[in-house]
């Protein structure tokens, strides 16, 4: 491999991990892997001037902007640390300093770095009026709402004028932990790290799930200020904690020599801190000298990283147990021979998933290295193959549920059990689905009542609740007549609900409620759906490869079966009964975008396609229309560049001859 190619490979290898860790929230290799490659394209950047690119990865910082979100332009530019991996490098990095400002005493200031997700927090006259990421550095995400909902952030801080801080959001340990055994149950893919975690919190459309997660915060500097007078960066902390923000109390100040002094402590005290670090921030001290000193394309002259040497052990792995989570995904886990690491006993780390056990070929009896990545979450690193036992096979990831013995389907990284109506490891889910609204919409019999049926023996499939009878919920506690009569009551409107919710209630991988829509007006009844091929399922449109896998799949198991005829002998109808109100939104595909006053997305989304119009969550050169609210968003921008027309509530009603308020089509 010549020279260009390598760069090139590295590049390639760069920019796909900060994708993943930046946009997705879901890391693919550690940090110390991450580090490695990017110094090493550095080395080869600065030795080979001619083949350094304006766009490489180390001129950048962060991840792009997601469309999830509107944007926000940072007054001033969030850049990177460089980083130091050992004490000869921080020493290197004070004469550079010395040298630079012609001085030969420096002072500088030590703290924690903390492995979270870097934010910008914007006050006018003392009220919070933006939380925004990071982003590309210039540009981040504008997360306001669920920044409200991190506790420790103040709302209100007695600074006139203009006044920005900037610090990170985190995760704690115990925070982290909990969340990923809760995501295991659920069958969801677990977060890597603490800043995995937090990151995949702040950044959810749902400001309530972002509450639930007890996110913390970490603030560290002063971006500007109309008010505060300080003139170290030490003072700025001060100044941070007398206005409420929480500050970690862990820092220092002094030479060169006491800063390693400091990086030595933490290294070995921060097995014993309730929150993930990765290192120890180095600061020169005055903020004339920062001034002075001025910034780089990427990140500032007078700030760098230390960073911490992750910790591994070599342990073996002494088997490989499968779990089925509530929404059917199998994770298997690594049954390990219990070592010491990161000031705990490790006994199990997870595989993620089938490609993540063939891309390492890992198997049973192997030697592995075993890290914790962020300090938290055990993981392995590589198999040591020379230690492999000579009789050793590979792991064959099973064909069948564990638990249930269904067929199971690989959904991209995931593998998932069909059995979704009694696999009893999804039981409950899978119910409280059955009944949603977009579903059976069975009103009363919610999450609470469903959970309390099945621990009563009462319900164990979707058949067992049309079977229920008032005495059998009546006579239990905190239940009487009046409820009762009412849950039955919808129990029975709900046998009429049509294919498409029947089939979305179900549960079938791959299968949403605009899939279960579009399969029931095609097919019309049960049965047909049931005889088709797979060619048939291809011929409808957006039906792919995998979506008609998914339902031969579903079909395929005679419990399924059963449990179609049995309802159908309860009078559930199994016919699409879907009436168009027209085609005059035929061939024509809107985005809506925006908030409206007297609708929902929903309903708007309910609306166009009862004219047989097609919705889209993306704007792109197929889309028709952008219907536009309030406070659009980017759509809205991205509309504008493409020149795709923009209507607004008022001419899509005109379009539709739609004349009916509200409530007389709902």
């Amino acid at each position: 491999m010549d020279i260009l190619e390598k760069i090139e490979n590295l590049r390639k290898l760069i920019n796909q991990a900060n994708m993943n860790y930046y946009e997705k929230d879901m890391p693919t290799i550690t940090d110390s892997e991450y580090d490695k490659l990017m110094n090493e394209l550095i080395q080869l950047e600065n030795s080979y001037p001619e083949y350094k690119k304006a766009d490489s990865p180390t001129s950048k910082v962060g991840g792009k902007v997601s469309e999830k979100f509107t944007s926000y332009t940072h007054r001033y530019s969030l850049l990177s640390l460089g980083n130091a991996f050992s004490f000869d490098e921080l020493r290197a990095f004070d004469q550079r300093v010395k040298k630079s400002i012609n001085k030969d005493e420096i002072e500088y200031i030590a703290e924690l770095k903390i492995d979270g997700l870097s934010i910008a927090l914007i006050y006018h006259d003392g009220n919070l009026i933006v939380g925004a990421t990071r982003g590309d550095g210039s540009s981040g995400e504008n997360v306001t709402k669920n920044i409200m909902t991190v506790e420790d952030i103040p709302k209100v801080v007695d600074v006139k004028g203009d006044f920005e801080v900037r610090g990170e959001v985190y995760m704690d340990n115990k925070t982290f932990d909990d969340l990923n055994e809760a995501r295991l149950t659920e069958g969801l893919p677990q977060f890597r790290n603490p800043r995995n975690g937090a990151a995949g919190s702040l950044r959810q459309l749902n400001s309530e799930v972002t509450r639930e997660r007890r996110l913390k915060s970490f603030i560290y500097e002063i971006t500007y200020s109309n008010d505060l007078d300080y003139k170290t960066q030490a003072e700025a902390l001060k100044i941070l904690k007398n206005y409420k923000f929480s500050t970690n109390n862990r820092w220092i100040k002094g030479n060169i020599e006491d800063i390693i002094e400091f990086c030595q402590q933490i290294l070995g005290e921060r097995n014993n801190l309730t929150y993930g670090i990765d290192g120890v921030v180095v600061k020169v001290n005055s903020l004339t000298d920062q001034l002075e000193l001025g910034y780089t394309e990427k990140s500032p002259r007078w700030a760098i990283a230390y960073k911490f040497p992750p910790e591994q052990k070599e342990t073996i792995i002494e088997n490989i147990t499968i779990s089925v989570g509530r929404t059917g995904v199998l994770t298997p886990m690594a049954e390990l021979r219990p070592t010491l690491i990161g000031g705990s006993q490790v006994k199990r780390a997870t595989l993620h998933n089938e490609d993540y056990i063939i891309e390492k070929d890992i198997r049973v009896g192997d030697f592995v290295v075993l890290q914790k990545a962020g300090d938290v979450i055990p993981e392995i690193v590589k198999v040591v193959i020379e230690k492999r036992p000579f009789k050793s096979k590979p792991y064959i990831f099973p064909q069948k549920c564990p638990v249930c013995g269904s067929e199971v389907i690989k959904i991209e990284a995931s593998i998932k059990c069909t059995g979704e109506l009694y696999c009893p490891a999804q039981l409950v889910k899978g119910l409280i689905h059955f009944v949603s609204r977009d579903a059976m919409n069975i009103d009363g019999l919610g999450e609470k009542y469903i959970e309390y049926f099945v621990e009563e023996g009462l319900i164990n499939t979707p058949v067992d609740i049309y079977k229920l009878k008032k005495e059998d919920i009546s006579s239990l506690e905190g239940l009487g007549e009046k409820s009762a009569n009412n849950i039955i009551e919808a129990i029975l409107n709900s046998k009429n609900r049509g294919l498409g919710p029947l089939l979305y209630g179900f549960g079938i991988p791959l299968i949403g409620n605009k899939g279960a829509k579009l399969l029931a007006k095609n097919f019309r009844t049960i049965d047909s759906l049931i005889s088709a091929d797979k060619e048939d399922l291809l011929n409808i449109e957006t039906v792919g490869e995998k979506m008609a896998d998914s339902l031969i799949a579903f079909f395929k198991e005679s419990r399924n079966i059963n449990i179609i005829s049995e309802l159908k002998d309860l009078g559930i109808l199994m016919d699409d009964d879907t009436k168009s109100l027209s085609d005059d939104l035929k061939g024509k595909t809107f985005v809506i975008t925006g908030s409206f006053s007297n609708y929902d997305r929903k309903e708007l989304t309910n609306l166009l396609e009862l004219h047989g119009g097609k919705a889209s969550s993306s704007v792109s050169k197929k889309t028709t229309y952008v219907l536009a609210g309030e406070d659009p968003g980017s759509k809205l921008s991205k509309a504008v560049a493409l020149g795709i027309k923009i209507i607004s509530i008022d001419e899509f009603l005109e379009m539709i001859g739609e004349r009916l308020k509200k409530d007389e089509y709902n």
